[in-house]
C-alpha cells in the first residue's frame, strides 16, 4: 500500500497520466469524499494486451451492477469467463499498432499462451474429481512441488494446484501426479486417460493450441504394472516413476 505521493514517486507516469496534478484529479473525480485517501492499493499490470475493439462482458453472457463502486470478480459469477472473453478477444485481434509502438507490448505468444492456459484451466476445473483423499492430495502437491524445483518453466495451472502446464519453446506440457493405493489404481489410471482424451479433443478446437505440440506427463509415486502401462499407449503420454524417499519430505 502506498500513500497518493509514494504512489507517485513510484510508479510516475506508469500510473496513466502524464502529470501529478492530472492523477489527483482523476483520483478525486471518482471519489465519493472529494479527497485522497490516506493509502491505497496498487497493481501492477504486466503483457498488457490491447485489442482492435472493445469486448463487453454482456457479449459473454455476464451483467455489471450499475452500484458496483471499484471492481468484482467475474470468474464468481462464471469460472469459465477469463476463457470466454480471452476466446472474444481473439475474434477481434490484437491492435498491432500498440503493440509497434510500444517497447513494453507483449508480442501475440503472450496472448495465445493466456487464451490456451485459461482454456486448459476451463476444461479441468469440469473434469476435477473427487478420488483422491486429503492425504493423497497432500501427497500429489508435494510431488509437483518437487518436480516444479527441477523445471523453471512450470507454474500451477489453477488455485486446485492439482496440475501444472509448461508452455515453453512453443510447446505445451500438462504434468499430473499419479498417487493411488493398488486397489483403486484401474478406475484412477482410466480417469486420466479420460482427461487427456478431452484436453486433446477440446485444444483441436482452438487454433492457437491445435499448431503445438502437446506432451504429457504423469508423476507417479510408484511403479506401475505393465497392463496399467499399456492403457496410456494412446496419447503423447511419458510416466516418471518417482523415489519416493526423496518425495516424502
Amino acid at each position: 500500500m502506498f500513500s497518493f505521493r509514494q504512489m507517485w514517486n513510484r510508479f510516475n507516469t506508469k500510473n496513466g497520466y502524464a502529470t501529478l496534478n492530472e492523477f489527483k484529479e482523476a483520483i478525486l473525480k471518482v471519489s465519493k469524499t472529494k479527497s485522497l485517501s490516506p493509502l491505497y492499493h496498487c497493481l501492477t499490470l504486466k503483457d498488457v494486451v490491447f485489442f482492435q475493439s472493445p469486448v463487453y462482458l454482456s457479449e459473454i453472457g455476464i451483467s455489471i451492477s450499475a452500484s458496483v463502486e471499484s471492481y468484482i470478480y467475474l470468474e464468481k459469477e462464471d469460472r469459465n469467463a477469463t476463457s470466454k472473453i480471452l476466446t472474444k478477444a481473439n475474434e477481434v485481434g490484437i491492435d498491432a499498432w500498440s503493440a509497434t509502438v510500444s517497447d513494453h507490448a507483449p508480442n501475440a505468444t503472450v496472448f495465445d499462451d493466456d487464451l490456451i492456459r485459461q482454456t486448459i484451466q476451463g476444461i479441468l476445473n469440469e473434469t476435477s474429481d473427487t478420488f483422491d483423499t486429503h492425504r493423497e492430495y497432500a501427497r500429489g502437491l508435494r510431488i509437483l512441488k518437487s518436480y516444479q524445483k527441477t523445471r523453471s518453466g512450470s507454474e500451477f495451472v489453477d488455485a486446485r494446484k492439482s496440475e501444472l502446464i509448461e508452455l515453453v519453446d512453443g510447446k505445451v506440457e500438462i504434468i499430473l501426479p499419479m498417487v493411488s493405493l493398488k486397489a483403486d489404481l484401474m478406475r484412477k489410471s482410466l480417469y486420466f486417460i479420460g482427461k487427456i482424451n478431452l484436453l486433446q479433443e477440446r485444444l483441436k478446437r482452438l487454433p492457437e493450441a491445435k499448431r503445438r505440440p502437446m506432451h504429457f506427463t504423469i508423476l507417479s509415486d510408484g511403479p506401475l504394472p505393465q497392463e496399467t502401462l499399456d492403457l496410456f499407449t494412446v496419447a503423447p503420454i511419458t510416466i516418471q516413476t518417482l523415489d519416493k524417499e526423496n518425495n516424502d519430505e
